[in-house]
């Protein structure tokens, strides 16, 4: 979904097949084919609550397509006079498909599409590094408390909107602390590697992908494809970088794999 909002969604306007092609992306494999790709009717009859409270139901059908497409009108600013700051925009449209909740299930996931698509067409591009759905996820009853703490106090926006930024300052800090980590790790893999000056930029950049993630792995014929070399030239790089203990070899079946050894 982020990668075609960045590529593709961000530089298109919104529209009601745009959010159901959303919808089928987000929702594929965690729900009823036949849910899929469709706005809800009155039929489907959902309710938002658990076995014993319904705390939500939601609106007529008819009303809920009348409301989408000002939603639709609203996000592509075809109908606002006023300006509002982009960052409150993306946080109403979350909002609004969230009360308008057309879609059977999966409405949280489009909506926090939404949020990411319209900053991303206001070039706000650090949101799509800001991790909202995982945040979100940690406290998810506080989620559903800001949807109805605005409903029973007269549809008082700013329960919602206090949440969100809440949220969204949350996740710039874990942001923020996830990139100085990568940095101090950065620095240790290249004390590291300055300790082997002579290894050439392949070894380097292989040994900084592998030390990324202890699951990623290559073999000689996905290094000596990713720099166009030769399967011998391939071999002599890892079994150097493995001399020097800096990767380890797993064999699987006819295959050979090699892995990071962990920073010291």
């Amino acid at each position: 979904m982020m990668s075609k909002l960045t590529e593709v969604y961000k530089d298109v306007l919104l529209s009601t097949p745009l959010l159901l092609e959303m919808h089928e992306i987000l929702a594929e494999n965690t729900m009823p084919k036949d849910e899929i790709c469709r706005l809800r009717t009155n039929a489907d009859d959902i309710t938002v609550g658990n076995l014993t409270e319904t705390v939500y139901v939601t609106p007529d059908d008819s009303f809920m397509r009348l409301e989408l497409q000002r939603l639709i009108d609203y996000a592509n600013d075809t109908d606002s006079q006023q300006f509002v700051h982009p960052i409150v925009k993306a946080i109403i449209l979350h909002f609004w498909i969230g009360y308008l909740h057309p879609f059977t299930n999966g409405n949280g996931r489009v909506a926090r599409a939404l949020f990411y698509w319209y900053l991303l067409r206001k070039n706000y591009w650090l949101a799509m590094y800001i991790p909202i759905s995982t945040v979100i996820k940690k406290a998810p009853t506080q989620y559903g408390d800001a949807y109805i703490y605005t409903e029973q106090d007269n549809d008082d926006f700013t329960y919602f909107y206090d949440y969100h930024m809440r949220k969204i300052r949350q996740a710039l800090e874990e942001f923020i602390a996830y990139v100085k980590r990568q940095q101090n790790e950065n620095k240790q893999i290249d004390r590291l590697l300055d300790v082997h000056g002579r290894l050439n930029e392949r070894q380097k950049q292989v040994t900084y992908y592998l030390l990324a993630n202890s699951h990623y792995r290559v073999s000689m014929t996905s290094h000596s494809a990713l720099n166009n070399i030769s399967l011998g030239t391939a071999l002599s790089d890892l079994q150097q970088l493995q001399k020097l203990q800096l990767i380890f070899a797993v064999r699987s079946g006819k295959y050979v794999y090699y892995y990071a050894k962990p920073l010291r």
